[in-house]
């Protein structure tokens, strides 16, 4: 028996990516678009680190009609704008008088969310979430939650990392090869709707048609797999279901296409 559903439909994907970083020591930001300037506001430029300038891009080709006063802004990401605040940390320490008090919004865990939101005029609320492997599972189970709770609202998630040389020390501590690093960002707008049915646990006749598993061993940016799942589910056939869950089959979700 079903103890808990969700019905969705699903608006908007987009996906922003450069290609697998290098050896340690030979990092270089992911190149921007050449729009980017034509489509961001560019306020506040020269504070924002990569991540948040990717996750403004993407904001700003794919959110189209936000409810203003009650979508939610979903960002789930394992070192998010961590380049900023080391920065602003370092800054601090070194001189604090020649810190800028404009500096100080784009330094904190929350920077990109907040930012989308008041770029986009979006009301609802903001959260940023960081489960390891599991970050782009929380935050759709989050988005589900929301929708569920609020029948008037949408949620806009943003999945990944775009790598500074601090996030990439990190990584190599737990001893991944960088060859699997790709920096890149996913975003999906998870809508009122009922062209989906999400279970948290497998219904009777319905055929998974497709497993897809949470992990490193394909590339240690869940964005990747983020944006396979969502591309998955847009297109499967009605009645079928695809599996979404980390490995060893824990914690799974259950996406069945209704129409």
């Amino acid at each position: 028996m079903i103890k808990s559903s969700f019905e969705f439909s699903l608006g908007n994907i987009g996906y922003y990516c450069g290609e697998p970083l290098p050896s340690k020591g030979a990092y270089v930001n992911v190149p921007l678009p050449s729009n980017y300037s034509e489509i961001v506001n560019l306020k506040g430029e020269r504070f924002r680190d990569h991540f948040t300038r990717v996750c403004l891009y993407l904001s700003s080709l794919n959110i189209e009609n936000a409810k203003k006063e009650n979508d939610h802004v979903i960002v789930g990401t394992e070192y998010g704008n961590i380049d900023s605040m080391v920065r602003f940390q370092k800054q601090a320490k070194d001189n604090d008088k020649e810190i800028s008090a404009q500096q100080f919004p784009y330094a904190t865990t929350s920077s990109a969310s907040t930012f989308i939101n008041i770029d986009k005029e979006i009301k609802g609320g903001n959260v940023t979430l960081n489960a390891g492997v599991k970050t782009p599972l929380l935050a759709f189970l989050y988005s589900l939650l929301k929708i569920k709770e609020h029948k008037e609202s949408n949620c806009h998630i943003f999945v990944g990392d775009i790598y500074s040389d601090l996030a990439l020390e990190d990584a190599e501590k737990k001893n991944i090869d960088k060859n699997k690093i790709t920096p890149a960002v996913t975003y999906g707008a998870i809508l009122q709707g009922t062209t989906y049915r999400a279970t948290l646990a497998q219904e009777d006749r319905v055929n998974v048609v497709k497993k897809i598993v949470l992990g490193r061993e394909h590339d240690f940016n869940q964005a990747v797999v983020f944006n396979d799942f969502l591309c998955s589910i847009r297109t499967m056939p009605i009645l079928s279901c695809i599996q979404f869950c980390s490995l060893g089959d824990q914690n799974s979700l259950f996406v069945t296409r209704n129409a």
